[in-house]
């Protein structure tokens, strides 16, 4: 067992520094896109407060340029600022647009990009009205935006970030045409990154809307490599295997490639970073 793990450990800090060190490091960004849980102590013994170190630490370890995060509660965030001093974050809380609520949150590496632009919408008929609830969803949602500019080579890229909602089937197809459509105005300026927890997998109706008639790739399908199992959730374990899915995604325009994929699923005897794997994209302008 302790030689197998070594070997996946291998295989895992080998794709990372490959993916870090191969070809023109201006124009590659390194994305991660990872539902975190929110803080319910209820999940002990996998709640927030005996994960925050490693969550970091796992943040730490792959060091990726901007990071899609989503079921950020206020603490979480703040805990992470410190954390990770070489992160800022951009978001705002979904309830009244301020603290309240869950953020779908971005960090960026301080020392790499340049924030330009910055702005949450709402996931609803009003997306401009902080709070507002869309259509059949149980909760309401949001779209962060960062617009950045890579310091050192001054290419620019657009990343959105969202969490769709786990119960209204109306809301996720709403949802996709909105983001769809922010993509599109994005697209035309710059190449645009999409993280998100979607509440679908690949055969629901919304990932067709995503992937067809859009300018957007699933970076897993396109990857020139990639590294993990299928499935994205787990319910901290509990759910078997074979009924496990993946609906966490990343996904890039097509003036993007994308270089590897890697869908980290680690486990500590009956711990786990959360009961979503974070999945990372090394992604290079065309």
């Amino acid at each position: 067992m302790k030689i197998l793990f070594l070997f996946l450990a291998a295989a895992v800090i080998g794709l990372s520094s490959c993916c870090q060190s191969s070809g023109n490091e201006s124009e590659k960004v390194e994305v991660m896109s990872f539902n975190l849980r929110y803080n319910n102590p209820a999940d002990a013994p996998n709640n927030w407060d005996n994960r925050k170190e490693w969550v970091a630490g796992m943040i730490a370890f792959f060091e990726p340029d901007v990071v899609g995060l989503q079921e950020v509660l206020i603490g979480q965030l703040n805990d992470l600022r410190e954390l990770l001093p070489g992160y800022l974050a951009i978001g705002r809380g979904r309830d009244d647009g301020y603290e309240g609520g869950e953020f779908s949150a971005v960090l960026y590496k301080k020392s790499r990009l340049h924030l330009i632009e910055e702005n949450t919408s709402w996931l609803s008929e009003t997306p401009e009205v902080a709070g507002s609830l869309g259509w059949d969803a149980a909760c309401n949602r949001v779209i962060t935006k960062g617009v950045f500019r890579i310091m050192s080579s001054g290419r620019k890229f657009t990343l959105l970030n969202t969490h769709f909602d786990h119960i209204g089937q109306v809301a996720r197809r709403e949802s996709a045409l909105l983001l769809k459509e922010a993509v599109r105005q994005s697209s035309e300026k710059m190449p645009v990154v999409v993280t998100g927890d979607f509440n679908a997998s690949p055969a629901d109706n919304v990932y067709n809307s995503l992937t067809t008639d859009s300018p957007l790739n699933d970076a897993k399908i396109i990857a020139s490599k990639s590294y993990g199992p299928e499935w994205t959730f787990h319910d901290f374990g509990r759910l078997p295997v074979d009924e496990r899915e993946r609906i966490d995604y990343i996904f890039v325009t097509s003036n993007l490639k994308v270089d590897s994929y890697i869908n980290f699923a680690e486990q500590r005897a009956d711990r786990f970073l959360s009961d979503h794997n974070p999945i990372i994209a090394v992604v290079e302008f065309k």
